[in-house]
């Protein structure tokens, strides 16, 4: 009997002192590419920006995720109006007045849900499903005079990643992975029906854990 209890007492030492060393909290940073869909404004396009997140460890393996992410893109066309002018024997010169446009997307996700991980080694490969809220915008400066619209809407991220234990308290996220769906109301972009843009991010950079 005085052995089983030492072996007992053995094994519940043995488990809080495994609970006390696990982080309870990941904090991770980094830069994230995303391919988002415009639909008929331009196409799919390639984002540059940052995603960040916080995963509070509810287990070991189970975590509850919030998750912040920017993306942008940036385009300078110089273009042209043709004016017509007049010469003075009466003869009409089209003159091509250079003019620079300047447009500016962003692209807002504020997400939280569910993440599943598992330990192999060390290398931890994980999936989530991310909901929450989306805003997307756009301006154009044209010849200097400018303008914005917005719009805010439901956001998801369904995907997963794989993280690079380096030590107990730092690991490298080689990748995240991340079906992107952004939904913006065309109503505030002064049209008349609700789009969905399906977007992909990869995400990379550095875990610091608590």
């Amino acid at each position: 009997m005085k052995k089983v209890i030492i072996f007992l007492a053995v094994i519940l030492l043995s488990t809080l002192v495994i609970a006390q060393d696990a982080p309870k909290v990941e904090v991770f940073g980094g830069y994230a590419y995303t391919n988002v869909d415009t639909k008929d404004l331009a196409g799919r396009q390639n984002f540059n920006g940052w995603d960040a997140d916080v995963a509070f460890h509810a287990t070991k393996n189970f975590s509850i995720v919030g998750d912040i992410s920017g993306a942008y893109k940036s385009e300078t066309i110089d273009t042209g109006i043709i004016l017509a002018g007049t010469s003075q024997a009466g003869t009409v010169n089209p003159r091509v007045t250079p003019t620079i446009v300047d447009a500016k997307f962003r692209v807002y996700n504020y997400l939280f849900g569910p993440r599943v991980s598992a330990s192999a080694g060390k290398l931890t490969p994980f999936a989530e499903a991310l909901f929450g809220l989306s805003h997307v915008t756009a301006s154009v400066d044209v010849g200097g005079v400018s303008g914005s619209v917005g719009s805010n809407g439901f956001g998801m991220a369904l995907g997963g990643g794989l993280d690079y234990n380096a030590n107990h308290r730092v690991a490298i996220r080689l990748a995240k992975f991340d079906y992107m769906l952004n939904r913006i109301s065309n109503s505030d972009l002064g049209l008349t029906q609700t789009t969905n843009l399906n977007n992909f991010r990869i995400a990379t950079g550095i875990v610091f854990k608590f």
